[in-house]
């Protein structure tokens, strides 16, 4: 049995596409082993955002390559982020390296073991994965990550996000909740709900008020402890929402949210639409609401590409 090791670099969101790849070759018969010197074949789901992240995940192909001379590695796959930004460099300059497989194409990641870089991908550019695709958890069994959308429609001048995974693309409520569902049958008590940014969920289907409908419905989720959202944008937050949160006992008043800025002229450079006083935000909370707002801050401009 060929033994598969894993490493996995980057936000929550590149977890999930590295459990998902991780289920498909459980399912397919791979063992999965963490010992990564033991690995015949290594996949480096990297990250490819900030010069750190690259930098890290560059550090981390070598990593692998060097375990193919010096280790019982005979194949090395790379995905994710850094593959949608400079797969044909990676290619060229790295000869360990051989296959790559981008963001849209992790469901396919069995068939480009088997057959390596002779075989050929079907990238879909719409691609989701769904409740129906096999997870393979990494987390702490009584926690999770659901992804409930993928790629983004902000256009942040600072941000690559959108090349790098496409545009925005929500998951059905009800794909959300099946998945859920799977999670809570699994021992999962407590689900982290993420996206590029989880307030924008449903409005590519024409929905705005989307996310407070799948609160309500994630409310009802027998054996959901409890449930809290990450990625939150301030601009996107309705008293809607915030009153779904409020009257979902299992939701926790939490909220993740990248502040970014106070300035309004760094907001305009940055090309956020975030603009808002974050106290008229918290004034205008409905009674009840009592929710703590984690921040991401940033001093200056952020430049990420």
């Amino acid at each position: 049995m060929t033994k598969v090791g894993f490493m996995s670099l980057g936000c929550p969101k590149n977890l999930v596409d590295s459990e998902v790849m991780l289920g498909h070759l459980r399912l397919k018969g791979y063992q999965i082993t963490p010992v990564l010197e033991e690995a015949q074949v290594l996949v480096v789901n990297t990250c490819g955002f900030i010069d750190a992240a690259k930098q890290e995940s560059v550090e981390a192909i070598l990593q692998a390559a060097s375990m193919k001379t010096e280790g019982a590695c005979e194949k090395l796959i790379v995905a994710g982020c850094l593959v949608e930004r400079y797969r044909d460099e990676l290619m060229a300059e790295m000869p360990e390296i051989d296959a790559c497989l981008g963001t849209r194409d992790i469901e396919q990641i069995a068939e480009i073991i088997g057959a390596g870089a002779a075989f050929e991908l079907n990238p879909n550019p719409d691609y989701l994965y769904t409740e129906a695709s096999p997870r393979m958890l990494t987390t702490p069994k009584a926690s999770a990550y659901l992804k409930i959308s993928e790629g983004c429609d902000h256009a942040c001048a600072f941000c690559v996000i959108p090349q790098l995974r496409g545009a925005q693309r929500s998951r059905s409520i009800e794909s959300v909740v099946a998945e859920a569902k799977n999670l809570v049958a699994q021992g999962v008590l407590e689900i982290s709900l993420v996206g590029q940014d989880t307030t924008d969920y449903g409005r590519d289907f024409g929905d705005p008020d989307a996310l407070e409908k799948l609160v309500r419905a994630l409310g009802s989720v027998e054996g959901l402890r409890w449930f809290r959202i990450h990625y939150a944008y301030p601009n996107r937050l309705t008293d809607g929402l915030l009153r779904a949160m409020a009257e979902t006992p299992n939701c926790a008043r939490y909220l993740d949210m990248p502040l970014q800025h106070a300035d309004a002229a760094i907001l305009k450079a940055m090309a956020r639409a975030a603009a808002g006083s974050f106290s008229k935000l918290l004034e205008g909370a409905p009674p009840g609401a009592g929710h703590r707002h984690p921040l991401e801050l940033h001093r200056g401009l952020p430049w990420r590409r």
